[in-house]
């Protein structure tokens, strides 16, 4: 459980973070004229935690032993998805006009998040079974 809460608190993190770049990005890109009326801002910003939630809760799922690691990533990203999609469209970052490019990008975005920790994990992996296999010899 403790790992899961962690996992979360992570994921909530690097929401709030990529909320922040991407915010500055589009402000840069609006040339300052950003209007946030209604709580629009506020709005997103739940937004983000509940995608940090989506994304860092899945994580249970790594905890088992039962299931090939395909599955568990499958899990993992479907629900992760499925939370960022329902944010997405809701806050309006996904839009009719614009629907297949911008799915694309915000979609590969996740896909490459994970990509990333993917290949930190099997790093770490590889450092401490040779620092283990050291240790034997």
């Amino acid at each position: 459980m403790k790992k899961v809460l962690q996992a979360i608190l992570m994921s909530i993190a690097m929401a709030f973070t990529l909320f922040c770049l991407i915010g500055v990005y589009m402000d840069f890109a609006f040339r300052g004229q950003m209007a946030f009326t209604h709580y629009r801002f506020t709005k997103m910003v739940i937004g983000a935690l509940f995608i940090g939630i989506g994304f860092g809760a899945p994580t249970f799922v790594y905890q088992s032993e039962r299931l090939p690691h395909p599955i568990k990533a499958l899990i993992h990203m479907g629900m992760g998805l499925t939370v960022y999609l329902a944010v997405a469209f809701f806050e309006g970052w996904i839009d009719g006009a614009h629907f297949w490019p911008q799915l694309f990008v915000q979609v590969g975005t996740c896909f490459v998040i994970y990509l990333g920790f993917v290949l930190y994990y099997r790093h770490q992996a590889k450092t401490l079974t040779q620092a283990l296999q050291k240790k034997k010899h």
